[in-house]
């Protein structure tokens, strides 16, 4: 019992490993994504202090409401 135990322990993380490389690739692409927009934002408006843009948060509609 030990080693099935272990087997499916060792199975987790190979797929959480697996997941978070994801995430590391989909964040590399995510901040290139928002350089380019304070390149362009910089070109069209340099008055614009994106400093002083402050993040916001992305809210997912809940199926049930």
């Amino acid at each position: 019992m030990g080693k099935i135990v272990v087997n499916g322990l060792v199975e987790k993380r190979a797929e959480l490993a697996g997941e978070i490389k994801g995430a590391e690739q989909n964040l590399q692409v995510m901040r290139e994504s928002l350089s380019h927009l304070d390149a362009t934002i910089r070109l069209l408006a340099p008055e614009v202090e994106l400093s002083r843009v402050s993040a916001k948060r992305r809210y997912r509609k809940n199926s049930v409401f």
